[in-house]
């Protein structure tokens, strides 16, 4: 056998997975269903109204940081009293899920308050890395302040045309995980937002 034809042979032999089950490459794109959505952006208006956005900034001041977490996060305990936040994200994940059709599960970080000022870095990054985050598969994050009372802080991602401002309170931006993102820098006020993660089985 030639040497191209050997390596050839190489490529095509099945791929072994940690349990020994084979998998044939192929060239036939019928093989394989796809999804469309899979490096979409979703955005959904008034996932919350003046009230409950003003309820959450209200814990933004006292909320508990854990160790590894910026300074500006604070992370939302379940509780009594802030159950309706877990519930309002799930809702939102199970009606954007609709579109991506990820398999996810829930919520198993709590979700957290981002606070950005002038000057504070947000620069290219994923959500989804090699701890226990690789299984993040949608994230969210919900505007809690009008956009005029800062300016910037708007989210960007590769290949699609920046908005020209924030969204309106209430917002929620939704996004797969794995999908690169940066934050414009805020260059007056500050930018506060509820952040969340849709976790699920490890991608196949």
């Amino acid at each position: 056998m030639s040497e191209p034809l050997a390596r050839i042979a190489r490529i095509l032999q099945p791929i072994r997975d940690d349990d020994g089950n084979g998998s044939e490459l192929t060239t036939d794109r019928g093989a394989l269903a796809h999804n469309p959505a899979i490096v979409d952006v979703e955005t959904i208006p008034g996932v919350m109204n003046a009230q409950e956005c003003a309820k959450v900034l209200a814990m933004a001041s006292h909320l508990s940081r854990k160790s590894g977490d910026p300074v500006n996060t604070g992370r939302i305990p379940r509780q009594e009293e802030t159950a309706w936040i877990y519930e309002r994200m799930a809702d939102v994940f199970e009606r954007a899920n609709k579109k991506y059709r990820f398999r996810v599960v829930g919520l198993i970080e709590e979700p957290q308050v981002t606070l950005y000022a002038q000057g504070d870095p947000y620069p290219w990054q994923m959500d989804c890395a090699r701890n226990f985050t690789a299984n993040r598969k949608l994230s969210i994050s919900v505007a809690l302040m009008d956009p005029l009372e800062y300016h910037g802080g708007v989210l960007e991602f590769p290949g699609r045309e920046p908005a020209k401002s924030a969204p309106p309170a209430g917002t929620a931006i939704i996004f797969p995980s794995f999908l690169a993102h940066r934050m414009s820098p805020v260059t007056q006020g500050r930018r506060v937002s509820l952040v969340a993660y849709a976790y699920g089985p490890t991608f196949e």
